[in-house]
């Protein structure tokens, strides 16, 4: 019984579709191509419908009386929200999460046999707990990055001036009253916090002395 009226859908559904193509090709060249969306959908929704399993007698029943089946879907798609663009967003999302995550690892590796590692990763992890108390959003919207993980800082570190910014950043933050009062209570770490003066600033001090020293050379040329 199911079998016999996916059958018949199919056939309505196919010669729906061949009607609307034949209506396609009287139009001008420029109407065909603003309709390749429409035909595209439409097909799918024909090889949806063969020799399908995935609908019931009463679903096949109620879509065979429609008076034209094929509209009556595309309709409904186009109605329906986000459409095909709810569909590839899901999907570009996904591939891209994966792309990001393999061109994250890449770098990483990248990042560890640099000069300036133990740099980056330092100020990587005071960044990191700074930012879980919010004090880092001005650096975020700056350089448009969001986890301040050692790729974002190698990133910024790229930047023009993006030494110069992280420089004025922690040599200013360190004296902010509300990090010293998260320190006094034990609620960041002060060897995160030491690590700006003992560490960060003098090597980030010497990343831009180099900097200046390498754009003077390429400057003489």
């Amino acid at each position: 019984m199911t079998e016999k009226l996916v059958n018949q859908l199919y056939n309505k559904l196919r010669k729906e579709y061949l009607e609307y193509i034949e209506n396609i090709k009287q139009m001008p060249t420029e109407q065909v191509i603003s309709n390749s969306y429409s035909i595209a959908i439409r097909q799918e929704f024909v090889d949806m419908f063969y020799g399908t399993e995935n609908y019931n007698k009463y679903e096949l029943k109620v879509l065979l009386e429609k008076d034209n089946t094929l509209d009556f879907l595309y309709e409904d798609w186009v109605d329906a929200e986000g459409g095909i663009h709810n569909v590839l967003e899901e999907n570009l999302s996904e591939t891209l999460y994966d792309l990001v995550d393999d061109y994250k690892n890449r770098l990483s590796i990248e990042i560890e046999k640099h000069p300036n590692y133990e740099l980056i990763r330092d100020m990587s992890e005071t960044l990191m707990a700074l930012d879980d108390y919010d004090f880092c959003y001005h650096i975020k919207d700056a350089f448009g990055v969001e986890d301040l993980d050692i790729v974002d800082v190698y990133e910024i570190l790229k930047e023009k001036n993006g030494g110069k910014y992280l420089y004025d950043f922690c040599d200013q933050v360190r004296h902010e009253n509300q990090v010293q009062y998260l320190m006094s209570v034990d609620v960041l770490e002060k060897e995160k916090i030491d690590n700006i003066k003992d560490k960060i600033l003098p090597k980030l001090k010497s990343f831009i002395n180099q900097q200046e020293k390498n754009k003077n050379k390429d400057y003489e040329r």
